[in-house]
This record gives C-alpha cells, structure tokens and sequence, in this order.
C-alpha cells in the first residue's frame, strides 16, 4: 500500500547509525603493536569526538595493511559521522571489494546512499546484507525505513515484523511499525505498539519519543484531552532532563 507520508512521521524512522566493527585479532599479527595501536587509537579518539584524528589513525592502519577490510570500514563510518558521504561510500566500496561478504559493508553504505536520497540503491544494499546475513536485525529496520519512505508502507511493515520476530525486545522496531502504521490509518495497531514500547524501556531511559508518538495518535483519533492528559501525566514523572526540553514545548500545542 503506497501513501504520501508526512514529513513530522518520516522524521522518525531515520536510519540508525552503525558502530565500529572489531578488529580480529589476526589482522595484528603480521603489522605488530603498531597495527593494534592505531585501531585502539582510533577508537578512543572517536569516542572523544576527534574523527579527524581517529581518521588520521586508520590512515595509518591502512598505510600498514592496506587490506584490512575494517580499517576501511571503520574509516568509512567516521567519514559517514563528518558528513562527508562521498569518502565514505568509497571507505565501504572498498571494504566490499576486500570482504564480498561483509553484511555491515553493505547495510552501512545503504545508510549512506538512503542519506543522499538513492533509494533504489539503498534499497539494493540492505536487501544483500539480509542476503548475507538473515538474522541482520538493522538491515531489516533500515530496509523498513526506505520502504517507508518510499510509500511502499505493507513492505514496510514486513520487514519491521521481522525485525521484531528476531529481536523482540527491539524498542527501535516498535516505534518505526508504530509510525508507519500511524501513516496507513491503523492508529490502534500503532497505539499499541507505542504502548509495548513504553513498557519495554528500562528503568531511567528516556520514553519521550513512545509518548510524543502516543499523544500524536490519540490527537489524529480525536482523543485531544486524553492525549493531554497523558503527556501531562509522563511529564510530571519525567527527570534529569538535558538540552532542550523539546517534549514540555509540543505538549503546549494542543488545547
């Protein structure tokens, strides 16, 4: 079923991004300690938030192995956090080309291509990293997500349920079904999803976007106070706030 798709829902279903793929040990036998240096280097400066200094430290690694498809990887993904999306789909082709079989190559790059708006593409990638990869939880939420985008909504929906049957714990899963059901008119379906994932979230995470989703369902139902009332009710459980208070803002929308 294809819908037009608003621009407030489709914000929601962002693809996620990726994390860095561990080094094998085997890969530092041959290159030594400076192999194995320049990849913990380059961790610890991205966790710092130096991606050019973490780029510079898989320069390196590349410069000693420059067959290493993680470090291609890797690289690829902190060029991917720069914005600069060109080097990045470069980083993966490469890393492809090195690892034909390297699922999160080819779910990331994906990211990548659904970014830069080429989807068919995107749509290709994700497709092979399920492909390789069967139990690829992200890919399928990511490939839901670009269907979604697309209009394709009962494509979408598949993939989320599969998602969700191999991780049914996945608050992410729930909340894009959540949306793209809310986009087809199912707002029980998505009511209850949003619900779920209330009460998956643990203790002390943040469950903002399960209410704010929650409040707009019930509004586009017509259920304008009990929606209120709600937000309300989480608002005034809500602690440690940090940055701006974005969900205090929306729930003085409605009247």
């Amino acid at each position: 079923m294809k819908r037009a798709k608003p621009l407030a829902c489709i914000v929601g279903l962002l693809l996620s991004v990726a994390t860095f793929a561990r080094q094998p040990a085997d890969s530092f036998r041959r290159p030594g300690l400076a192999s194995f240096a320049h990849y913990y280097g380059g961790l610890m400066k991205s966790e710092e938030g130096d991606f050019n200094g973490a780029i510079a430290e898989f320069n390196h690694l590349i410069e000693l192995n420059p067959r290493d498809a993680i470090a291609y990887y890797n690289r690829g993904l902190l060029e991917a956090n720069k914005r600069d999306f060109n080097r990045a789909i470069a980083d993966f082709n490469r890393a492809i080309q090195l690892s034909p079989k390297f699922a999160r190559a080819f779910n990331d790059r994906g990211s990548i291509k659904a970014t830069m708006r080429e989807i068919d593409g995107a749509i290709a990638d994700f497709n092979h990293a399920i492909q390789l990869s069967p139990q690829f939880v992200q890919a399928y939420m990511n490939l839901g997500s670009v269907m979604a985008y697309r209009g394709d909504l009962d494509e979408a929906i598949a993939n989320f349920n599969q998602a969700i049957q191999l991780d049914p714990d996945s608050v992410e899963a729930f909340e894009k079904r959540a949306l793209t059901r809310q986009l087809k008119g199912d707002f029980e379906g998505a009511l209850s999803d949003l619900i779920y994932c209330d009460e998956l979230a643990p203790p002390g995470e943040s469950r903002d976007y399960a209410h704010l989703y929650s409040w707009l369902v019930r509004v586009r139902r017509g259920q304008t106070a009990e929606a209120n009332r709600e937000l309300a009710a989480y608002l005034g459980s809500r602690r440690n706030t940090t940055g701006p208070d974005w969900v205090s803002k929306i729930a003085r929308f409605p009247s």
